[in-house]
């Protein structure tokens, strides 16, 4: 095997070139997951706020809550 690790030129024109792609995709990122953050947030306190109200005892269960 010849050359080495110094034997390749890394071609900084072409990531110069794709910059606004990768930006763009990075800001897609970004986006992408802040609206997965807050719709998690809302499912999440959508179900504990369920699980809380239907864990409340109602009238017709006793103090002990054998209903």
């Amino acid at each position: 095997m010849t050359g080495g690790p110094a034997a390749y030129a890394f071609e900084w024109s072409a990531v110069w070139q794709g910059l606004p792609y990768l930006l763009q995709g990075a800001g897609l990122t970004v986006l992408i997951s802040g609206v997965a953050m807050v719709l998690a947030a809302a499912l999440g306190l959508a179900l504990a706020v369920s699980s809380a109200a239907s864990s409340t005892p109602t009238s017709s269960c006793s103090a002990t809550r054998h209903c």
